[in-house]
């Protein structure tokens, strides 16, 4: 099967997924957002890692051309290691990663896509995302999220044991 048509099949099977998934939920009720938290946390420290040992990574190679393979590379190692556990969140989960990836990196992932891949792989997945609903260019800002802000407090403090079990080589 050629590569194009499947990676357009396995877009279509998951917007599909998306779309029949909480596509149109409401807004966060606490439990739900407890919930929710509980299970993103540990993979966006997971990112946070991968995103710190791909910096230190890039400082060590010279060439662009070296960088950009490597970073070629590093996305197939990323998809391999961390597909699975991807596929199993649910549309709110995987919308509170989104933006909580710019509260904790800095960056919105549209910019991470852009800085390490391409402009126009990160226009492909902002469009990608848009048709679902969210957008990897807002900007995570604490003030509009009191209820998250609380909620990130509280598992700061008690933090779940899978965080060791993700982050570990």
């Amino acid at each position: 099967m050629n590569h194009k048509i499947l990676k357009t099949t396995v877009f279509f099977i998951v917007i599909s997924w998306c779309l029949g998934l909480n596509l149109f939920a409401k807004e966060y009720n606490a439990e739900k957002l407890k919930e929710d938290l509980q299970i993103v946390w540990p993979l966006l420290q997971t990112v946070k890692i991968e995103y710190a040992l791909v910096n230190a990574q890039l400082e060590f190679i010279g060439s662009e051309s070296d960088k950009k393979e490597f970073l070629s590379e590093y996305e197939k190692f990323v998809k391999e290691k961390y597909f699975k556990s991807l596929l199993s969140l649910n549309y709110r989960q995987v919308k509170l990663l989104v933006l909580l990836i710019d509260r904790e990196l800095g960056e919105t992932p549209f910019n991470l896509l852009k800085q390490y891949r391409t402009f126009s792989r990160a226009v492909y997945w902002y469009r990608t995302a848009k048709v679902v609903g969210i957008n990897i260019r807002d900007k995570y800002k604490a003030e509009s999220y009191p209820e998250i802000e609380e909620e990130l407090l509280r598992l700061k403090s008690n933090p779940p044991c899978i965080i060791n079990e993700l982050a570990a080589p």
